[in-house]
């Protein structure tokens, strides 16, 4: 899972890095970044874009399967990433966080 997908363009470099039979979600909210982000993943299969608040994982929960590894580019002083984690991953997940 990626919180704060932005253009998408970190993104594909996951989505290379999980290859094929993985599965990134990328979340993000900002009208235009999404835009580029939902154009981005019409190109990868294992991109698949939530256009929502990532500070708000209930809008999206139901969409998303239990993931391994969060990556958090999310620059908002009230996102408590941590707990939103908890919500998205199984008890064994690793978190990335891009300052």
């Amino acid at each position: 899972m990626y919180f704060g997908a932005a253009s998408g363009t970190t993104v594909s470099l996951v989505s290379d890095l999980v290859g094929p039979t993985g599965v990134v979600y990328a979340v993000e909210f900002s009208p235009r970044s999404c835009r580029d982000l939902v154009n981005m993943a019409s190109k990868r299969t294992n991109v698949i874009p939530i256009i929502e608040d990532a500070r708000a994982p209930a809008k999206y929960r139901m969409l998303v399967g239990m993931v391994d590894v969060i990556f958090s580019d999310v620059a908002q002083p009230d996102q408590d990433i941590l707990d939103d984690a908890k919500r998205v991953s199984d008890p064994t997940w690793y978190l990335v966080h891009l300052v």
